[in-house]
């Protein structure tokens, strides 16, 4: 066999529970692996303290969902109909004879869980429930992966919520809703990434809403953006990069020059008079129902919103 590091900067503590969790590395033990393997990642920029590793290897390979990956390794399997990077897993290891233990099976099971969320997403198929099926045969229990990944919260995401529903604001007939978070807000309540994973998924279940929006402060005048269109009943979609807003006042002024954004964005007006097209539909080949135009892809949508921000002077690229 071939001994293998599992390389993970930084992820959230409510997988501590998972088999193996206890051997992920923060650091590569070696500046250059023989093979590095990238999984659930649609390009180099979503290898978070990984990208180092990837790039230095003598061979990569990338396995994923996304219908607008990269193809960015050596060997790239990409399955864009499968709801989750485990889905395409289970697969591979069925097609390769290697077995699926109730350890591996849980590990699994978590991620079509969680990439799926709950298996509420209009990507799940049939397909999604045989496989898990497949998983609880192995004894894997799902009702202790649900309450870890899906109804554990902490005190410190608590915290955040409050703060982001007193600063929750409705614009266009409560079509949009966009709320903040702070530096200091972090400092003050949160020491774990992950502890506000979920809030934008929150206020996207407000009734009414169709587009919700969460800015975050981050270091050095950077902030990041989680916008979610209610339409296409997916998952959260973060901009891996962030938005450079230095030369405009923090808070409201951010918040409605994002929120003007939104208001004219093809999501809320599906007549935008620049014609914008998104140059993504004709290699997505997903079913996300854009009609070929690209107006309800929130992939589509991440790349309009810095278009904007360059044209209004308030974005700057990092790598």
């Amino acid at each position: 066999g071939k001994e293998a590091d599992v390389i993970i900067p930084e992820y959230s503590k409510v997988f501590d529970f998972l088999p193996g969790a206890d051997k992920i590395l923060q650091k590569g033990r070696t500046n250059k692996y023989d093979l590095a393997i990238s999984v659930d990642c649609s390009d180099l920029k979503r290898l978070v303290g990984g990208k180092e590793y990837f790039e230095t290897a003598k061979r990569t390979i990338e396995i994923d969902h996304h219908s607008v990956n990269s193809m960015f390794a050596d060997f790239n399997y990409v399955d864009p109909v499968a709801p989750a990077c485990c889905q395409v897993l289970i697969g591979m290891f069925e097609y390769f004879g290697i077995d699926i233990d109730k350890e591996l099976g849980t590990c699994l099971l978590t991620g079509i869980i969680t990439d799926t969320g709950g298996f509420q997403y209009s990507s799940v198929t049939s397909d999604t429930f045989e496989f898990a099926a497949q998983l609880l045969r192995k004894g894997v229990n799902i009702s202790k992966i649900c309450q870890e990944v899906l109804r554990t919260k902490t005190k410190a995401h608590c915290q955040l919520e409050k703060l982001i529903y007193e600063r929750l604001e409705f614009i266009e007939n409560g079509k949009i809703a966009i709320t903040y978070l702070t530096l200091k807000d972090y400092a003050e309540y949160s020491n774990d990434m992950g502890d506000d994973e979920g809030l934008v998924e929150s206020i996207r279940d407000i009734e009414g809403v169709e587009v919700a929006v969460l800015l975050k402060e981050k270091e050095n005048l950077e902030y990041k953006l989680s916008i979610i269109n209610k339409a296409l009943n997916q998952d959260n979609i973060e901009n891996p990069k962030c938005f450079i807003l230095d030369t405009i006042p923090w808070r409201h002024d951010i918040l409605w020059l994002i929120a003007d954004i939104v208001r004219t964005s093809p999501i809320v007006n599906k007549n935008y008079p620049y014609g914008y097209d998104c140059n993504i539909c004709e290699e997505c080949g997903n079913e996300c129902s854009t009609d070929g135009d690209g107006i309800d892809c929130n992939w589509a949508f991440v790349e309009y919103f810095e278009k904007e921000l360059r044209e209004r002077g308030y974005y700057e690229s990092r790598a």
